[in-house]
């Protein structure tokens, strides 16, 4: 998977949810819940778009069929990048098709 650079922030409405905490326990699991938060939009930035190694291994297929499909993707420079709700929505549309067949 690519290392894309990420920025997350703590907004307002994260600190607030911190400030009310009355004991170290409860401190603790507002901390917790935040941490588990930040984790989660680190994995939907590194989810957003992956490389074509990466997404005809997701598909279970060779880089030259993937290169072959009329899979949307999108071109950033010389890269060429696939969107991984993309490539879900392409294999669920072809499993529905197959089973329709």
């Amino acid at each position: 998977m690519p290392n894309l650079p990420v920025t997350l922030s703590i907004d307002a409405a994260d600190l607030a949810r911190l400030a009310p905490a009355t004991s170290n326990d409860e401190l603790l699991r507002e901390v917790s819940a935040l941490f588990k938060r930040i984790d989660q939009r680190l994995a939907d930035a590194q989810e957003l778009l992956i490389d074509g190694r990466e997404a005809a291994r997701r598909l279970g297929i060779s880089r030259r069929t993937l290169d072959g499909l009329d899979i949307p993707s999108v071109k950033i420079g010389a890269a060429r990048r696939w969107n991984v709700e993309t490539l879900r929505e392409w294999a669920k549309a072809r499993e529905h098709a197959a089973a329709l067949a």
